[in-house]
């Protein structure tokens, strides 16, 4: 989050219903707060939003222990209407795979 120039708050455990009654391992992440105008800017920022997903993937593949390996190709996204677009495609992303 540095080099968007949002401040780290650290990781912090609470008793959250959310999290609490989940059958599964459960991880909770705020990215950045809407209510705070500059932080929501940066919401329609297509790079910012590539990083978020990207530093997501990276953290929840590090916790389920699986390693990166190099694809292309092409990707298709349900967009919020229902529709299904494809994606243009991409030049050597990474992506994660099972051990």
């Amino acid at each position: 989050m540095k080099q968007y120039g949002i401040r780290n708050r650290g990781i912090k455990q609470q008793n959250l219903a959310v999290l609490r009654e989940s059958n599964m391992p459960a991880v909770l992440t705020e990215n950045v707060f809407v209510s705070n105008p500059e932080e929501a800017k940066l919401l329609k920022d297509p790079a910012v939003i590539d990083g978020l997903t990207k530093a997501h993937a990276i953290g929840i593949a590090k916790g389920a222990r699986v390693k990166s390996k190099s694809v292309s190709g092409s990707s298709t996204v349900a967009t919020g209407s229902g529709q299904v677009k494809e994606e243009e495609p991409h030049k050597r992303r990474s992506a994660v795979t099972a051990i």
